[in-house]
C-alpha cells in the first residue's frame, strides 16, 4: 500500500528460560502495537517454529548465528513481517492521527494502542488482534511526592507534554524512535531547543523519583553552565501535575562539546 506509514520494532522482550517474546512496534502516524509470539500457539507448523526459536535466539544473545549470517536485524525483518498485513489494516484504519510537521510529545506518550498475537497452523501465519481492556498501555512516568509540582516552578519551568514538540533530522522516524531533541516555548516566546530525559521505570518508580530530586539540586546549586562545566542544565520538567514524564535539559550542539574539549 503506497500511503502506508513506516513501522519498526523499538523494544523486544525475552526471557532465558521462557520461549515467548514481546515486541513493542511504532508507527511513523503514531500508533503503538504490542505483538505477542507464544509457540504454544503453533499448530502443526514445524517450519514457523524453527524459524522462531532461531529469531529467538538470535534475540537473546543479541549476536548474529554463526551457521548462516543471521542478525539481529534479519530476526526483526522476520517477526515483524509475520505482522505485517495485520498492522497495515490496523496502521490505516481510522480515525487517523494528525500527524504535524513536529508533532507534541503527548502524542508519542499517549499513542494509540492496539494488543496482537501470532498463531500459525499448518505453517501459515496468522496474526490477529486481542482486547487491550485488561492490559492498557502506559508509558514510563513517576508520581511525585505530596508538595512537589507546588514549588516546582520556583528552581525550574513547567511543561505539559502538549506544550513539548519533537524535532530532528529524520521527519519519517519522529513518531517511531524515541524523542530526544525537543522544542519548547522559552519565557520570551522564543523557540528554545532541549534534550529530554524521560523518567525510566527500569529500576522502580523510587529510582525514577530520585533522578529527578537530583536535577532539583543540581538546579538549586547554581552550577555554572556549559561550557564552564560538562553537567548538563535542567531547563524544565515536563509533567501533566500528577506524574513527571521526563526531564528537559538545555541542548548542547556537537560542535561545542568538540570546541570544549
Amino acid at each position: 500500500m503506497e500511503n502506508s506509514p513506516r513501522y519498526d520494532i523499538v523494544y523486544w522482550l525475552t526471557h532465558p528460560t521462557e520461549d515467548d517474546c514481546e515486541l513493542t512496534i511504532r508507527t511513523s502516524n503514531g500508533r503503538i502495537f504490542s505483538c505477542e509470539i507464544d509457540p504454544s500457539r503453533f499448530q502443526r507448523s514445524p517450519k514457523v517454529t524453527e524459524q522462531y526459536f532461531k529469531c529467538l535466539n538470535t534475540l537473546r544473545s543479541d549476536e548474529e548465528d554463526s551457521d548462516d549470517d543471521f542478525y539481529v536485524e534479519d530476526a526483526c525483518d522476520w517477526l515483524v513481517s509475520s505482522f505485517q498485513p495485520l498492522l497495515t489494516k490496523l496502521a490505516t484504519a481510522p480515525p487517523q492521527p494528525e500527524v504535524a510537521e513536529r508533532p507534541t510529545l503527548s502524542q508519542y506518550l499517549f499513542a494509540p494502542y492496539s494488543k496482537c498475537v501470532l498463531e500459525a497452523t499448518d505453517d501459515t501465519l496468522e496474526p490477529h488482534q486481542v482486547d487491550t481492556e485488561n492490559c492498557p498501555w502506559r508509558c514510563d512516568r513517576v508520581r511525585m511526592v505530596d508538595g512537589f509540582f507546588t514549588g516546582l516552578n520556583q528552581w525550574t519551568r513547567s511543561y505539559h507534554p502538549d506544550e513539548v514538540e519533537i524535532s530532528c533530522d529524520y521527519p519519517e522516524d519522529l513518531l517511531i524512535r524515541p524523542p530526544t531533541q525537543v522544542v519548547v516555548k522559552g519565557p520570551d516566546g522564543s523557540e528554545v531547543t532541549c534534550f529530554f530525559k524521560p523518567v525510566k521505570l527500569s529500576f522502580g518508580p523510587e529510582h525514577a523519583r530520585r533522578e529527578v530530586l537530583i536535577h532539583e539540586k543540581i538546579a538549586k546549586a547554581e552550577i555554572p553552565p556549559f561550557p564552564e562545566t560538562s553537567i548538563g542544565q535542567i531547563y524544565g520538567v515536563v509533567h501533566d501535575g500528577t506524574f513527571v514524564f521526563g526531564i528537559l535539559l538545555k541542548w548542547i550542539k556537537q560542535q561545542d562539546q568538540y570546541q570544549r574539549g
